[in-house]
């Protein structure tokens, strides 16, 4: 097949084309400043040319704090561009498919009554808390998540053989993430201080990357949209200290630095961020396979990849 990536210079998108290519399939990724998403005729003309069986949109706009009073930049990315590709994909009038990578930011991640029901009690915190379900009515509580989840929305609508898969806490041997800062600010500060208080699953691009493979192998997708994630469920504050300590063993720190835990109003930061983000892959799993993944394997394969590049 030939896959094209838009965002293929991005955290997600330069790990997707190398798994595209290992796969043996062909990418068409071009640079934003040759086929800029918020330019309808221009991705149109290039999704012509492309010739591509499937497309995958990786680009967004994720600076959160930012799109807050960048909200028309946000917006014109986030949305206006994931429905530009999407008309673009659907007017070939072929079998062509579209995958849109989205967020867990599209909930509040506040709990409520809506979690009640029927959950093993492997999948509940001790707040009584489930993972995020494909159905649970959405809330987002940021620009970010709010435009997210309009482009999610245009995308289905838009074009009929097109999918959303939702990821969060992404991080990468590429582009600006979690774990990156974490190594810079321990070398350059010598300590550190990272929220508690806000729960999810640190999920790698070399994963993420993994399930858009299996999802692009399968002629037909039962279902539009999807969850992916890791395991096992964690905290920044948790998974900094294991940034640091797997840091330490792969010689890209020198010593393990004193963390100290925060919350997240302490932070003050501008845009709101979900304290509870964590996705229920079932539905992933019983169409594609068990592709989730222990997150603490994948950060010392992730780490180990950083420092063969030479740092953060």
């Amino acid at each position: 097949m030939r896959i094209g990536v838009v965002g293929a210079y991005g955290q997600l998108g330069s790990d997707l084309v190398q798994a595209v290519l290992a796969r043996g399939w062909q990418v068409d990724g071009p640079r934003s400043s040759e086929v800029d998403i918020c330019d309808r005729a221009q991705l149109e003309d290039w999704t012509r040319r492309s010739r591509c069986d499937a497309f995958v949109n990786c680009a967004a706009y994720t600076a959160v704090d930012a799109a807050e009073t960048d909200q028309a930049r946000a917006r014109a990315i986030n949305a206006e561009g994931a429905s530009n590709l999407a008309v673009a994909v659907q007017n070939l009038g072929g079998s062509e498919r579209l995958i849109q990578i989205s967020t867990d930011y599209v909930f509040s991640g506040v709990f409520s009554g809506v979690f009640s029901g029927d959950f093993s009690d492997e999948s509940v915190d001790q707040k009584g808390r489930r993972p995020y379900r494909e159905d649970d009515p959405t809330a987002p509580q940021s620009v970010y998540g709010r435009t997210k989840l309009e482009g999610e929305g245009q995308v289905l609508e838009a074009c009929a053989d097109a999918a959303v898969l939702r990821v969060g806490w992404i991080y990468g041997r590429a582009g600006k993430n979690f774990v990156k800062a974490i190594l810079r600010r321990a070398v350059e500060h010598g300590k550190l201080s990272v929220v508690s208080d806000q729960h999810g699953a640190p999920c790698s691009a070399r994963s993420i990357s993994a399930a858009v493979v299996a999802m692009l192998e399968r002629p037909v997708w039962p279902h539009r949209l999807y969850h992916f994630g890791a395991r096992p469920l964690t905290t920044w504050f948790d998974f900094a200290t294991h940034i640091v300590a797997q840091a330490v063993e792969v010689g890209l720190l020198q010593a393990m630095v004193p963390i100290e835990a925060t919350t997240t109003a302490a932070l003050n930061q501008v845009a709101r961020r979900p304290p509870w983000s964590a996705l229920d892959c079932s539905r992933f799993e019983t169409d594609f396979g068990d592709l989730v993944s222990d997150w603490r394997v994948e950060l010392k394969e992730v780490l180990g990849q950083i420092k063969s590049d030479g740092g953060p």
